[in-house]
């Protein structure tokens, strides 16, 4: 009886609905992390590591500075896309899938917008 309730009040789609919201947070927070502690050395475990900014240590320190840039600012875009899903969505699935299409695209697009930022300078 409980359950049916908690059903019919939309606790349960809530709570789905919550899960949307984790992904971004967390790349939020993560991307905070990397702004503020970029690498200071090319490594094989920490940073904006590509062939073309793992060449050299200018263009690594050059490629981390914007990555860490650009990557916060898609995170808030995505946290407040999810937040714009949450309100005009009440199928959770849909959303669901709106949402880990946009941080899929967005991290793609992402990476080739910095790609292309990076090459441009002449480092």
């Amino acid at each position: 009886m409980i359950s049916r309730i908690k059903y019919l009040v939309g606790e349960k789609n809530n709570t789905d609905m919550a899960t949307i919201f984790i992904p971004p947070i967390l790349m939020f927070l993560f991307f905070i992390i990397y702004y503020f502690f970029p690498p200071k050395r090319i490594n094989r475990w920490y940073g904006y590591r590509t062939s073309y900014s793992m060449q050299n240590q200018k263009i690594w320190d050059y490629a981390n500075r914007i990555a860490a840039k650009y990557l916060l600012i898609f995170s808030v875009a995505l946290l407040v896309c999810d937040v714009i899903l949450k309100v005009l969505l009440s199928n959770i699935e849909i959303a669901k899938t709106i949402s880990f299409s946009a941080i899929i695209l967005g991290l793609v697009l992402t990476i080739i917008f910095i790609e292309r930022k990076i090459r441009k300078q002449e480092l």
